[in-house]
């Protein structure tokens, strides 16, 4: 008989961003060694996606084990922004990496990937072959506008994992046409399974907007808004739909609240980026 995955039901609650859940239910599991620290892996990366960097970094200390030291160094990132430092002691891990530690490698690539470094993030996910840096690769691919790579790599992954379906979503999206149209059903589908949440929504949302399905977008916006007002991702598919059905009030009121709430997103970064360049432009031709 195969062994009970004890954490299954915690690990895929994150996954499907249902953090609260995830909480709790990292809270009843009773475990010791390994288990244990997994467990607390997803506790705390789950508040973390909460924003309570303050119980992540007051909770994990310099002596608990490497993967939760790494996953501190991910709130002391997202809260103070100092990726420097915290991927130098993430670097120091990584140069003596245990076989159970798939966390501080995809902890660092997270981090260089925030950081828009893919290249590095890439280099450091090669160090371990869990799925969750299976998942970020695919992120990562996707992102640099490669979803043929993706595609590739989201075969090769477990495909009763729920992290893969949601990678094969993803991918979807990228690829377009029929296939934003398979996203959307997953998505649905993960939905009707367990509840939703404003990663599935927005995910839903994501492949309406890539088949130009405005009012069936804007629908999932304004659920995941219900779910999480200030998630960056609910916010930017709140730019596009509002950008494309003319709403330009709105588009604009949410751009200031997104640049104001996540200075740090990638999104704004590259936003940012391209409105410096086209200033530059602007200025080469002004009388």
């Amino acid at each position: 008989m195969s062994e009970v995955d004890e954490l299954y039901e915690l690990r895929n609650n994150f996954y499907l961003g249902h953090f609260a859940t995830a909480v709790n239910e990292a809270n009843k599991l009773k475990l010791s060694g390994d288990k244990a620290v997994e467990r607390d892996v997803y506790l705390f990366r789950s508040l973390i996606a909460q924003k309570q960097y303050s119980t992540v970094l007051s909770e994990v200390k310099s002596s608990s084990p490497p993967q939760l030291v790494a996953v501190k160094c991910f709130a002391e990132y997202l809260s103070r922004g100092n990726a420097e430092s915290q991927l130098k002691i993430l670097d120091g891990q990584l140069q003596s990496l245990a076989p159970q530690n798939w966390v501080s490698p995809v902890i660092s690539a997270s981090i260089y990937h925030q950081e828009g470094q893919y290249e590095n993030a890439l280099r450091t996910l090669q160090l371990t072959d869990h799925i969750e840096a299976s998942a970020l690769q695919v992120q990562i691919l996707v992102a640099i506008e490669r979803p043929d790579q993706a595609k590739k790599l989201v075969s090769k992954m477990d495909e009763d994992s729920t992290l893969t379906q949601l990678c094969g979503a993803w991918t979807n999206i990228a690829l377009g046409g029929e296939k934003a149209h398979d996203a959307y059903y997953a998505f649905q589908e993960l939905m009707d399974k367990t509840q939703t949440s404003p990663i599935l929504l927005n995910g839903a949302a994501a492949a309406h907007i890539a088949q130009q399905k405005w009012e069936e977008a804007d629908g999932a916006v304004k659920e995941a808004t219900e779910k999480d007002i200030n998630c960056p991702e609910t916010l930017i598919n709140q730019i596009m739909v509002a950008t494309q059905t003319g709403e330009e009030d709105i588009a604009r009121r949410t751009l200031a609240s997104l640049k104001g709430s996540h200075p740090s997103h990638p999104f704004v970064a590259d936003l940012e980026q391209k409105e410096a360049e086209m200033d530059r432009i602007i200025l080469q031709y002004k009388p």
